[in-house]
């Protein structure tokens, strides 16, 4: 099965992430563990805004759930989980069972199906461009293009919208983290503070390359 570079995990049915273990499988992106720093970096800012489990969190393109079930776990409250793929949802929603998370499920594009507002928005959206998909290795090539291709040229067309997005779904204090490419970072650090986003980070990988990004929404007076 090997000789056909199918991934170990989707051959195994399962990926750990973040010291537990998640279904997986062809209608959704395996879990990295550089995606676990995404985590790492939102349970920071939960701790030190004392926010516990009265935290309104919601995890777009969700995939496996892995992000926002963790999240939920991990924090003891309640996370929305949103994905364009009805597929990947059913997923996501199998591993909250199993997993015992507090979490709701709701198909759409991005915050479309989102309701009221967030204390966090959290994504490891698609980011590639069309030609990185196209050169990926043979074993990601397994992987849903769906959840790989992230439209435009430059790959940022769906972060791009999401950030717009987020500046009418969170709440006062509330805060953006978000995965990219490092080749992106400097961008999406731009675009974010051009949508009033402050305290903007630039977080590294386990290969020491900026791969997450996040800032907090200005208050504005009224």
């Amino acid at each position: 099965m090997r000789l056909s570079h199918r991934p170990i995990a989707y051959i195994l049915g399962s990926k750990e992430f973040y010291g537990r273990e998640f279904s997986v499988d062809e209608r959704v992106l395996i879990p990295r563990a550089d995606t676990e720093i995404l985590v790492e970096q939102v349970l920071a800012f939960a701790h030190k805004k004392r926010m516990g489990n009265t935290l309104s969190i919601i995890d777009v393109c969700t995939g496996s759930g892995a992000v926002g079930i963790t999240l939920a776990l991990e924090l003891g409250c309640h996370v929305t989980l949103t994905d364009i793929s009805s597929e990947a949802l059913m997923v996501a929603k199998a591993n909250a069972e199993t997993l015992g998370a507090d979490v709701q499920v709701k198909q759409g594009d991005l915050l479309s199906p989102a309701e009221g507002k967030y204390d966090i928005i959290v994504s490891n959206p698609p980011y590639l461009t069309e030609t990185w998909c196209d050169q990926v290795s043979k074993e990601v090539a397994w992987e849903p293009r769906l959840a790989l291709d992230g439209k435009e040229d430059d790959g940022l067309g769906l972060i791009r919208t999401l950030v717009k997005q987020s500046t009418g779904r969170l709440n006062r204090g509330g805060a953006l983290f978000l995965e990219c490419d490092y080749r992106q970072a400097s961008e999406v650090a731009d675009l974010l503070k051009a949508h009033r986003f402050e305290e903007v980070a630039r977080v590294r990988d386990l290969a020491f390359l900026e791969r997450v990004l996040w800032g907090v929404l200005a208050c504005t007076s009224n």
